[in-house]
């Protein structure tokens, strides 16, 4: 009997090989339905996990022993807390369907990694970026970042329409979000700053939280700045 593609995890396969010749690999495998991270070998989570150990001002988890976010991060924060940020690496990413590499320093590598990471989580904030994790872009950029997280906002807004729940197509909530999601970052680099000996780890998460940052402010004036991309669809007497 055939296996079922569609209960099989999404994988990526990430590498970094640095100039010494030396490697560190990951292997992320997303569940098909939740998209939830799954679990890396059973090892014991360290302290800094805790969810009382730095807990978001914000965080509306209760009973819960671990911070989800801190969990999924836990092995590659192991593996680097002694590499310097600028470390030069090869960081390679690999799925079922392509190949992507990149020449560049380890927070650059670690940042991508990270992303994937904290999107595939179960923090009720960061879980609303499941879907960017889903279809995952090692080393995105700015405008590629931009364009995915509002592409992604307003495909959910289309589905809450379609399900009779109001929908906010004017983005308001999306700097709401944002916000949000500063705040985690915050309390993380809290955690990494006990976590880490040196910085490649923190320096990945505040590219990370810079990203974050650029899209909130201000969100919509970067927005206008796509608008000329869809220049076909803004012309008198054309279909949508």
């Amino acid at each position: 009997m055939g296996t079922d593609k569609k209960n099989q995890p999404i994988t990526f396969h990430y590498s970094f090989t640095f100039e010494d010749k030396t490697q560190a690999t990951f292997e992320i495998r997303l569940d098909s339905q939740t998209l939830d991270m799954i679990p890396f070998s059973p090892a014991p989570l360290p302290e800094w996990t805790r969810l009382e150990y730095a807990a978001c001002d914000h965080c509306p988890l209760k009973g819960e022993e671990r911070c989800p976010v801190a969990v999924n991060l836990a092995e590659a924060v192991e593996v680097f807390k002694n590499i310097a940020s600028v470390r030069r690496v090869t960081t390679e990413v690999r799925t079922l369907e392509r190949r992507i590499a990149k020449e560049g320093s380890a927070q650059d590598g670690l940042s991508s990694l990270f992303g994937l990471c904290i999107a595939a989580s179960r923090c009720p904030i960061m879980e609303k970026l499941k879907p960017m994790a889903r279809f995952h872009l090692p080393f995105a950029n700015v405008d590629e970042t931009v364009y995915r997280v509002v592409s992604m906002y307003l495909t959910a807004q289309y589905f809450r329409m379609k399900k009779g729940l109001k929908a906010d197509w004017d983005l308001q909530e999306l700097k709401t979000l944002y916000e949000d999601i500063q705040k985690v970052n915050l309390g993380l680099s809290k955690r990494l700053l006990k976590a880490a000996e040196k910085d490649a780890t923190l320096n990945a998460l505040i590219r990370l939280d810079a990203l974050a940052v650029y899209i909130h402010s201000p969100l919509f004036q970067k927005i206008k700045g796509l608008e000329n991309l869809f220049a076909s669809y803004l012309e008198n007497g054309t279909s949508p």
